[in-house]
C-alpha cells in the first residue's frame, strides 16, 4: 500500500503479496512502513501463524516504537523494525534542501511476544542490532493472549481475505513538461474514458501550483495537458 505521493509511482498489491513463508528459523512475514498500521492487514498475517514480523520503515518518530511494541503484544509474536540512519551530507547539495544534519534517526529494535525490547531502539547512527530470540516465547505470549485462537470470537467476527493474484492493469505513460512517469493505475482504458479532469496540486519549492488538467487516453498512452 503506496503512501501519500508515492502513489503517483508505485500502484497497489493484491491479497496475494501479504504471505508468510515457512523457514527453519520460523514463520516470517513482512508489512512496509504505514502498511503496519493496517489492522486487517495485520490480522491476516496473525491468521497465517506469523512467528517473525519484520516491519521495514522511513519512520523514525519515537511514536512509531509503541506500534511495534502493540504489535509484538497483539499478534504474539517478535517484531524486527528496521529503519534507515541518514544525515544531510547524504544528499544531494542545492540549497533548497532544508534538512537538520540528522534527516532520518533509525530506531532500529527487536521486540518480544510480551513487548520486551530485546535490542534498540538505535538513535545514535549506523549500526548493527542483534538478539537472540526464543521462538517459546510465542507459545507463553498467546497462552495468555491469542489474537487469532482463544480470544477470538469468529461467530461474531471474521475477517475475509483474497490471496489471489489479481489481472494486473495496464501501465500508462504520463509526460510532465521533461519527464516521462510509468503509472500502474487501478482504472481501466473503459474507466478513464469516464473521467474528464482532475484537480491537480503541485508541491514545488514550498510554493503550490493549481492546475486544471484533461488527460486524454490514447492506446497505450495518457497525454497531459495544462
Amino acid at each position: 500500500m503506496p503512501t501519500a505521493l508515492e502513489r503517483i509511482i508505485w500502484g497497489f498489491g493484491d491479497g496475494s503479496t501479504i504471505p508468510v513463508f515457512e523457514t527453519p528459523l520460523g514463520k516470517i512475514g513482512a508489512a512496509i512502513y504505514w502498511e503496519n498500521k493496517m489492522p486487517l492487514l495485520r490480522m491476516a498475517m496473525y491468521a497465517k501463524g506469523v512467528e517473525i514480523y519484520c516491519a521495514p520503515t522511513a519512520d523514525s518518530r519515537e511514536v512509531w516504537q509503541a506500534s511495534m511494541t502493540h504489535i509484538a503484544l497483539e499478534g504474539g509474536c517478535f517484531v524486527l523494525s528496521a529503519n534507515q540512519f541518514c544525515r544531510r551530507k547524504h544528499y544531494p547539495p542545492p540549497p533548497e534542501y532544508v534538512f537538520s544534519s540528522v534527516v532520518c534517526a533509525d530506531g532500529n529494535a527487536i521486540i518480544s511476544p510480551s513487548g520486551v525490547i530485546l535490542a534498540g531502539p538505535n538513535y545514535e547512527g549506523e549500526a548493527l542490532i542483534s538478539a537472540d530470540l526464543d521462538l517459546g516465547d510465542i507459545a507463553r505470549a498467546k497462552f495468555d493472549f491469542d489474537v487469532v485462537g482463544h480470544y477470538s470470537r469468529p461467530e461474531i467476527l471474521s475477517l475475509s481475505v483474497k490471496d489471489h493474484p489479481k489481472k494486473q492493469k495496464n501501465l500508462y505513460r504520463v509526460r510532465v513538461g521533461m519527464t516521462l512517469l510509468t503509472w500502474q493505475l487501478a482504472l481501466t482504458p473503459k474507466e478513464v474514458a469516464c473521467v474528464p479532469a482532475f484537480h491537480l496540486c503541485l508541491s514545488n519549492r514550498g510554493l503550490c501550483f493549481h492546475s486544471i488538467f484533461h488527460f486524454i487516453f490514447n492506446q497505450s498512452c495518457w497525454l497531459l495537458h495544462f
